[in-house]
């Protein structure tokens, strides 16, 4: 899950990844260096001088396909996952389509599997994806609390149930059928005091092997909520600005960050440490201009008939004093952590800083800051994003440059 726990046009935007100097990211007086020390087998990276000031490669991004679009053989529809088979093909799974979609590498859609219900292999929805090394599918439905588990052809082979919580939604960053698994709540639909503030935790859960049941590894805080009366009952509402958490899982191996902390967290999938990446920086406050854009824009996307007393409990609600420092994290399949901070954003474009493994920055990657990475995997990454149409798009390139995506696949 490559979003905060949740998520403009690819078109002519991607025509300006193909630059390859430094000089596109901020000048800086100095340049910054990316310090790696070890601390009883934790990674601890140092950022000196910023994300903004790194000096590091632009990796060229080369279009392969696009799906999602009028005569592309898939319809979207609340895309939750798009991830790579070991054989360079991409399931794909929409939260509003209980099915999951093998698209070939050429970008035909070559097998659907999965349909509605609640029989072995149905689904009521589809909330993550996850590929197994063996190219094995392991697809979660939050609404039954289960993991189910194709091979490539989409023949049935495993489930599993988690338990959860009704209040919240359960989201597993490592999906295993036989080891441990690890997820995370998002959107907590408690309620609080009426004028209340506050802001949601949500424990790291981690099922053992062969258990339904969590423990809790640790905690995190997520959302800031306001809580409302508008006449009828309680409104509550996302404070404008505000802190949220943004998780990041691939293979064994899961991300971690508070988007207006200047750190990311890597942990393997006992929840065992294995990497702190941080960064000296200052978050920039949010000015009456801020405000007043935010409200226009928002204001435009709420539909005309709302009534006024839900228009101006959404447009009244509080606000945070400063703006986020990261947009988004990920994790490649090669355990190199990708992040998305706020000061190199810019215009339509968002720069996405590149680390290995170990934390070694490799190189930075441009994409329309309406996108969200969903997979990345031997040199291919895989985009989401909406077209001119509103309609959503899946774009799959190929990766070329120094990163820890590394060369493409001849396939």
């Amino acid at each position: 899950m490559m979003r905060p726990l949740r998520a403009a046009v690819l078109g002519t935007a991607f025509l300006l990844l193909g630059m390859t100097s430094c000089r596109d990211l901020p000048d800086a007086a100095a340049p910054s260096r990316g310090l790696v020390k070890d601390s009883a087998g934790v990674a601890v990276v140092e950022i000196q001088g910023g994300l903004s000031g790194l000096a590091v490669p632009q990796m060229k991004l080369r279009r392969i396909y696009r799906v999602g679009q009028e005569r592309s053989g898939l319809d979207l529809f609340r895309v939750s996952g798009a991830r790579f088979l070991p054989d360079g093909r991409l399931v794909v799974a929409s939260a509003g389509v209980p099915e999951l979609v093998i698209v070939d590498q050429t970008g035909r859609v070559s097998r659907r599997f999965g349909n509605e219900g609640q029989g072995p292999g149905e689904f009521l929805t589809i909330t993550s994806v996850h590929v197994t090394e063996a190219g094995t599918v392991i697809a979660f439905d939050d609404r039954q609390g289960r993991l189910t588990e194709f091979d490539s052809t989409g023949s049935l082979l495993a489930t599993r149930s988690l338990e959860a919580s009704p209040l919240a939604s359960l989201i597993p960053l490592v999906a295993s059928m036989t080891g441990p698994s690890l997820a995370v709540y998002i959107d907590n639909r408690s309620l609080r005091h009426l004028g209340s503030l506050g802001r949601d935790t949500t424990p790291l859960l981690r099922y053992a092997a062969g258990s339904s049941r969590p423990d809790t590894v640790s905690k995190w805080p997520t959302k800031v909520w306001s809580f409302r009366d508008v006449g009828i009952g309680v409104m509550r509402t996302q404070v404008t600005f505000s802190p949220d958490l943004l998780a990041s899982g691939q293979a064994d191996r899961i991300a971690l960050a508070d988007t207006h902390a200047p750190l990311v967290t890597v942990l393997d999938e006992a929840g065992n440490m294995l990497m702190r990446v941080r960064w000296a920086e200052t978050p920039r406050p949010v000015t009456n201009a801020d405000l007043k854009a935010w409200k226009d824009s928002r204001a435009a996307q709420l539909p005309d008939d709302l009534p006024d007393n839900f228009r101006r409990a959404r447009l009244d609600a509080p606000h945070h004093h400063v703006h986020p420092l990261l947009v988004a994290i990920a994790l490649d399949r090669e355990g190199g952590l990708w992040i998305a901070p706020t000061s190199l954003r810019f215009r339509n474009e968002q720069t996405w800083i590149v680390l290995d493994r170990r934390g070694a920055p490799q190189g930075a990657v441009r994409l329309p800051v309406s996108s969200r990475i969903m997979d990345a995997r031997r040199g291919r990454l895989s985009v989401l994003d909406r077209d001119d149409l509103d309609v959503e798009v899946i774009t799959v390139f190929a990766v070329d440059g120094s990163g820890v995506a590394g060369a493409p696949d001849a396939s």
